[in-house]
């Protein structure tokens, strides 16, 4: 599928919209960085507003859910991913002047039980699959 002149569709998987509240973590302690917006098995967007958020080649990401149901000590919740854009998002609302920033990155080598658990994740913390128009890049000029 062609969206732009320079920009085709090179997805695999179906991406998801994630229900509010779930965040992604960066390194070991998980450091909040972004609240997820969508996922796949192939990878996840977040967005954050905190300009310290800088464009990485390779992370150890985190996908933070406040859900007593899934205990994070027994799932590895834990992802290698290397960023592959980052976009400006604009604000719907003309009063909020916070600059937010849209990061998407791609998982590297994941195990059996990582997409085990993506699939349950994606079950069980979406809402729904993300139409065609929604994925179209922002372009600048």
């Amino acid at each position: 599928m062609r969206l732009s002149e320079n920009f085709e569709e090179r997805r695999e998987h179906h991406r998801y919209k994630v229900r509010a509240n779930i965040f992604a973590g960066i390194g070991p302690s998980s450091v909040k960085i972004g609240q997820i917006l969508d996922v796949s098995r192939g990878g996840m967007a977040f967005k954050s507003t905190d300009q310290k958020t800088k464009f990485f080649q390779s992370a150890e990401l985190s996908i933070i859910v406040d859900d007593e149901e899934l205990n994070i000590n027994v799932v590895p919740f834990k992802f290698r991913a290397k960023m592959v854009a980052v976009t400006d998002m604009s604000n719907r609302n003309p009063f909020n002047f916070t600059k937010s920033r849209r990061f998407s990155v791609e998982f590297e080598e994941l195990s059996d039980h990582q997409i085990f658990w993506l699939d349950y994740f994606i079950r069980n913390h979406t809402i729904s699959k993300v139409s065609e128009d929604i994925s179209a890049p922002i372009v600048k000029n």
